[in-house]
């Protein structure tokens, strides 16, 4: 099974709303202050932390959008440290788990570089998902990046999710990506 290449269309990311402490069942005080983004095309919904910006990002075939710090961290850093969301339309059944971990290889592998990755299984948006954590080289400086990435297929759709890090500031971003990760809303 293969993603299907969608033709390049505008990808509509907006911000709907800023949180006060709650939002979508999220009574959670860790949210004050994140924005919600909410994609239009696929469905989904996450929150993402006060300062994020968020950018098109389409990679592969998929349609993505890339959130990412403006401040707060060493300028040299800051371009690598995101968490992005991709959405590929499946062609056929559902991918297996090693498809799934080449389609991940073919989104970063312009950035990465000898990728390691660890799969296992787990939960994204109350259902069950395939995990992975992620180390490779950045290609244009030698630097370790370390990420983590959770795919889900539904509704012939592959979400795939990715937080990622210099190595060194990976265990400082742990908490704010699990946040991330747990405001994640599939399309009913």
């Amino acid at each position: 099974m293969r993603v299907a290449v969608a033709p390049v269309t505008l990808f509509a990311v907006s911000v709907v709303a800023m949180l006060a402490c709650s939002c979508g069942g999220l009574n959670d005080a860790r949210y004050a202050g994140w924005a919600v983004y909410e994609d239009r095309e696929d469905g989904y919904r996450l929150f993402a932390p006060p300062g994020w910006s968020v950018s098109d990002d389409r990679r592969a075939g998929m349609r993505g959008s890339r959130f990412y710090p403006s401040e707060g961290f060493a300028h040299n850093e800051l371009g690598f440290i995101y968490f992005i969301a991709f959405v590929g339309d499946l062609e056929g059944q559902a991918m297996p788990p090693a498809e799934v971990e080449q389609t991940l290889r073919s989104l970063i592998n312009h950035e990465w570089q000898q990728i390691e990755m660890t799969s296992g299984s787990g939960e994204l948006a109350g259902r069950e998902a395939t995990m992975l954590d992620l180390a490779g080289v950045l290609q244009y400086d030698g630097r370790r990046l370390q990420g983590r990435a959770a795919a889900l297929q539904r509704d012939g759709k592959l979400f795939l999710f990715l937080a990622a890090a210099p190595q060194r500031t990976f265990d400082s971003l742990r908490e704010t990506f699990e946040l991330i990760y747990a405001s994640v809303r599939l399309p009913e």
